[in-house]
């Protein structure tokens, strides 16, 4: 059997021979964060153990050295700062071979030196936080009255996370989390994605707890769902998407709507509460016609669906019932075992449904021709 040591170096191999840009994680990073990976106040019992190890194991985080040589401690329920949070997700771009190559990264400490400065990072974290201000994904406002230093609270590590990976944002972002209401509308769209990437689920009461900050433990598990999600990336960039991923669908009783109808809450019929939120640039079409988000105020109480499709086209279908929609199909493309129509309607909408094999089909679905739908929601049921 091979020893943990073997293992270290076989992966750090694998990733060498499949992305050159891994070359950057040295050798004798890889060696020093294997001789962490055992922390004395971490036992194997402790339900992160899994997710600390092999955190350590890539060198996206490192522990704090004790008395005794070689042996040091994790302290897994402390709170992760927000310049090491930063570290902490470079690390995991370049472990997994996504970090970009800048010409200039031995001058970025330099060029971002004043936002540095004004938002108190410590030195030891300025190149990998003046890469978050040159790839965007961190601002200086995420600082503001804080520092580095002050604690990172989870909706700004779903917002820095989702951005540092470059996820898809939804047109319509519904969330299952008991506090989802308490979400910042900045970082709603983010903690969808990540949430729909399986990289954060929430706690074992279904809360996100977004303003508490995130503790040693959590953000290994972060990091590691996220080098697992980056490293398929990797390994094939252009995926194709399957129909539970990029259809996004829910039904419930409407609550109170807010923010313009931008927010709003499903009961549905289970019981469960879903946070809803739209994105700005998102068009809605209501019961197949063209409207804006205050219009579903006067839904309040009613029974309704809300879908959308990721990709190409932004767009929220919100329906009080199964829709009977006619029009001619303007385009079609496939989504690996799904297909997604464009429907040009009377009314001038063009409409992105999607359909599989278990949609009932009297004609060949292909461009060009006048068809009748019945819908459920962004889901074609049967096309005539």
């Amino acid at each position: 059997m091979k020893n943990n040591h073997c293992v270290a170096l076989e992966r750090f191999r694998r990733l060498q021979r499949r992305v050159p840009v891994v070359v950057a994680l040295t050798l004798a990073l890889c060696l020093h964060a294997f001789a962490q990976t055992g922390f004395e106040d971490v036992a194997d019992s402790y339900w992160g153990a899994g997710y600390i190890r092999s955190a350590a194991e890539t060198g996206i985080i490192k522990g704090y050295p004790t008395a005794r040589e070689g042996v040091f401690r994790f302290e897994p329920e402390k709170s992760v700062s927000r310049q090491e949070s930063l570290v902490m997700i470079h690390r995991t771009l370049e472990s997994a071979g996504i970090l970009e190559q800048e010409t200039d990264a031995e001058e970025l400490p330099a060029l971002y030196a004043r936002q540095l400065e004004e938002a108190g990072i410590a030195d030891w974290a300025h190149a990998e936080v003046a890469y978050g201000f040159r790839r965007q994904y961190v601002e200086a406002g995420d600082f503001k009255a804080a520092g580095g230093g002050a604690v990172a609270p989870r909706q700004l590590i779903a917002t820095w996370a989702s951005k540092a990976m470059g996820y898809e944002l939804a047109p319509v972002q519904i969330l299952p989390y008991a506090d989802g209401a308490d979400i910042s509308a900045e970082a709603f769209a983010h903690a969808e994605s990540l949430f729909r990437n399986g990289i954060m689920t929430g706690d074992d009461k279904n809360r996100l707890n977004p303003k508490d900050g995130i503790r040693r433990v959590e953000f290994a598990a972060v990091c590691t769902r996220l080098l697992a999600q980056a490293e398929k990336l990797v390994d094939s960039p252009r995926p194709a998407r399957k129909l539970a991923d990029s259809l996004i669908l829910q039904s419930g009783t409407l609550g109170k709507v807010s923010q313009g109808g931008a927010r709003f809450e499903l009961k549905a019929a289970d019981g469960r509460v879903y946070s809803v939120a739209l994105q700005t640039d998102t068009g809605i079409v209501l019961n197949g016609k063209a409207a804006s988000a205050s219009n579903l105020a006067g839904l309040e109480g009613r029974f309704i669906s809300v879908s959308c499709l990721m990709g190409g086209g932004r767009q929220a279908i919100v329906e009080t019932g199964v829709r009977v929609q006619k029009g001619r199909i303007e385009a079609i493309s496939s989504e690996g075992d799904y297909g997604v129509l464009t429907l040009a309607t009377e009314d001038g909408l063009r409409i992105r449904y999607c359909y599989d094999e278990q949609t009932l089909a009297d004609v060949a679905i292909t461009k060009g021709i006048d068809v009748s739908l019945i819908a459920d929601g962004a889901y074609v049921l049967e096309i005539k």
